[in-house]
């Protein structure tokens, strides 16, 4: 059972990491910004960087970030036997 300074370590621990995943949605949206306008400026000088896929991923992934959905993977390898 949680300790009342237990527990309010880890509520402190969860605010950090709601303002830590904030953060990095406002980031990949700063990506975002600077990804759409590097691919307008090529695409009036020399065409287009391919870059839409890329900028979809970034901006669902900080709508996720936002609402608290992400996904963690975790790969090793395993022992066999």
């Amino acid at each position: 059972m949680f300790s009342s300074s237990r527990s309010t370590d880890f509520f402190s621990d969860l605010d950090r990491i709601a303002h830590v995943r904030n953060k990095m949605a406002d980031e990949l949206q700063t990506m975002v910004q600077v990804a759409t306008e590097a691919e307008a400026i090529s695409a009036e000088h020399s065409g287009q960087m391919g870059l839409a896929q890329t900028i979809e991923d970034m901006e669902s992934a900080s709508a996720n970030l936002r609402q608290g959905v992400f996904r963690l993977l975790v790969l090793g390898d395993m022992k066999r036997g």
